[in-house]
């Protein structure tokens, strides 16, 4: 069946290979909507993935992750994604998970988030350029209904003294957050890193891509890991800024736009930290499929 992956990116060399590797045995076909990119991004594609597409995108950023992605998922038909590059669907065979969905009715999905957090020892980005990095750092936890927003930090709003956005402040300040509170509460459950598996003509993205234009339910059976909490010195390497987002998916430290302070990175990551765990043994159904993955490549454990 059609199964098509769409993504944006931007100089995103680093994780690029490990994000393209995993997702060519899973999709058909995919499309990368390039926003410029000086490094080796686009060659990585054409090595790898030479049978993709690559479409220059020169339109206005925020527009990328919504509007371009509507426009590209139209042209195509069958079962399509959009994902960042720091986003990795956890599944082994996606022919076989969708055979059973289109069995019970469904046409759109959405992926049950797990935010991967960098352990005390990662202090670069090799370990985001070493393989397997979807089977080896499997420390971070569930993000659904344990989600943040941490551009409320940014703009003052109340936290908690460990850094955390609080959950219950989040949905009831509606008229406060704006859309920020729709997009996180849409699907059956708060988290920001839902994404949709569908085959509509497209998604209907809104927010980000973190909300659409279909009814659906987080299926817990479909994970999805973001590789977006990392050291906040990563980033501070790397950009030398703090208040200035990048355009795709790469943020390392994806937070760190949404703060005002290095000491509030920090504040966060200690936190996140205190919270994770070793997913492939505190959720089953994340480590189940894990070993899947492990098996279908032969994974050996270095």
């Amino acid at each position: 069946m059609p199964l098509t992956l769409f993504t944006h990116i931007l100089n995103e060399e680093e994780i690029l290979p490990n994000w393209l590797e995993h997702h060519k045995k899973i999709f058909g076909h995919g499309v990368v909507v390039d926003c410029g990119s000086t490094d080796k991004s686009l060659d990585i594609v054409r090595e790898i993935c030479p049978s993709w597409e690559i479409v220059g995108y020169h339109g206005r950023p925020d527009d990328v992750a919504e509007a371009e992605m509507n426009k590209q998922e139209s042209r195509f038909t069958g079962w399509k994604m959009a994902l960042n590059s720091t986003e990795f669907l956890v599944v082994d065979s996606l022919d076989d998970y969708i055979v059973k969905k289109e069995s019970e009715g469904c046409s759109a999905i959405l992926t049950n988030p797990f935010i991967s957090v960098d352990t005390p020892g990662d202090h670069d980005l090799s370990s985001i350029k070493e393989e397997n990095i979807l089977l080896r750092k499997t420390f971070g936890y569930r993000e659904l209904n344990n989600g943040w927003d941490g551009w409320c930090m940014k703009n003052n709003r109340r936290v908690h003294a460990n850094g955390l956005v609080s959950r219950e402040y989040i949905t009831s300040n509606a008229t406060i957050l704006g859309d920020a509170d729709s997009v996180g509460r849409t699907g059956g459950g708060f988290a920001f890193r839902k994404r949709l598996l569908h085959k509509h003509d497209c998604g209907r993205y809104r927010g980000g891509r973190h909300a659409n234009g279909w009814t659906t339910e987080v299926d817990e059976s479909l994970p999805l890991t973001w590789f977006g909490r990392g050291n906040p010195g990563y980033q501070l390497t790397k950009s030398g800024r703090f208040r200035e987002a990048f355009l795709a998916g790469r943020k390392t430290f994806d937070g760190l736009s949404r703060f005002w302070t290095e000491e509030d990175c920090y504040k966060f990551w200690e936190f996140e930290k205190s919270i994770s765990s070793d997913l492939t043994v505190t959720d089953p159904e994340y480590g189940r499929m894990i070993d899947l993955i492990k098996k279908r490549d032969n994974y050996k454990e270095i």
